[in-house]
Order: structure tokens, then C-alpha cells, then sequence
């Protein structure tokens, strides 16, 4: 005897990609972040990881859990590119972005 309450459920993420452009390149980002770094984004994106690590080693790493590798290759670059730099108002204006997009 069936009560109408579905015994199934699909919890697939079928989410597209998180992307975002700075100059000229477009970086792609996962589409769902794992759930064990989510405590590590939300603790760097915050200020800081209780290491002393450097601003831009703290950056490098929140970007590092969301970006895909590529993208994440391209954007390390970027800051320290004199050519297609990535400078702090950039990450400024992309992390409370992306922690929006994330839901966070």
C-alpha cells in the first residue's frame, strides 16, 4: 500500500561551476566545495588560519580549495604578474563574492 511519500530521493549535485574573470582570464571554480574544507575557507577567508602563515600563503590557499586546478595554476600567477596582475581589491571583492555563491 502506497502513502504517497516518496521512498526515493536524488541528492545529486548537478550544480554548474563557480567562474570568474579578472582582466582577460576566466578562472573556474568547483561546483560544490568539499566539505572538509569548508572550515579551512571559512577560517582563511576570515583572516587567517592561526599559523602566522603570509597574506598571500593564506590567499593562495582559500583559492586553492575552489579553484579547479587550472584556474588555480593561472591564479597564483596572477599575483605576482606585472602583466595580468591579480592585486588585493581584486581577491577583496572575489571572496565575499564567492562565499555568497557558496552559500557561506
Amino acid at each position: 500500500m502506497s502513502d504517497g511519500i516518496a521512498r526515493f530521493k536524488d541528492f545529486s549535485d548537478n550544480s554548474e561551476p563557480v567562474r570568474f574573470q579578472v582582466g582577460k582570464e576566466i578562472f573556474t571554480c568547483l561546483p560544490t566545495i568539499p566539505l572538509a574544507r569548508i572550515s579551512e575557507l571559512s577560517q582563511l577567508s576570515s583572516g587567517g588560519d592561526g599559523t602566522g602563515r603570509s597574506m598571500v600563503a593564506g590567499i593562495s590557499a582559500v583559492f586553492e580549495n575552489v579553484l579547479e586546478p587550472d584556474s588555480y595554476s593561472r591564479f597564483v600567477e596572477g599575483l605576482s604578474s606585472r602583466e595580468n596582475p591579480i592585486g588585493i581589491n581584486h581577491v577583496t571583492n572575489i571572496l565575499p563574492w564567492l562565499m555568497e555563491q557558496y552559500g557561506l
